[in-house]
């Protein structure tokens, strides 16, 4: 969202150094930023090419990718420690590589079939067990 522009500009370069790629959705924005046109690991998505998307956006590049990979999900209002993207990686392999593994936001619901409607949203401002 362009309200949260100044997050997002604070939090690429704690994911960018620990990607390949980023898919980067910008819902609502009326043009792609400067900052990330101009950053050839960002790939961007804008909500004119797929409309009401809102937080399901960021799986959108998913529809991009040919090879097998690993996918993972990020937010504009994070800072995310150095370590993030390993300490994924270390819990596929610790569970296996048909799970999915993540720290906190979303407690996906049996059965999935909707990101935006089988999930319930966990507050993180505090610890969680």
């Amino acid at each position: 969202m362009p309200s949260r522009q100044q997050t997002l500009k604070r939090s690429l370069p704690s994911i960018l150094r620990q990607v390949d790629r980023l898919y980067l959705y910008l819902d609502g924005y009326p043009e792609i930023p400067a900052f990330a046109a101009a950053t050839p690991k960002i790939v961007s998505i804008t909500s004119e090419q797929f409309p009401n998307r809102r937080s399901a956006g960021k799986f959108l590049g998913l529809i991009h990718e040919q090879e097998s990979g690993v996918f993972a999900g990020f937010d504009d209002d994070i800072y995310y420690p150095y370590n993030y993207v390993q300490a994924l990686l270390d819990g596929l392999a610790r569970h296996g590589e048909d799970c999915i593994v993540g720290f906190h936001a979303s407690a996906l619901h049996e059965g999935l079939k909707s990101y935006q409607t089988d999930r319930e949203i966990i507050y993180f401002g505090a610890a969680l067990s």
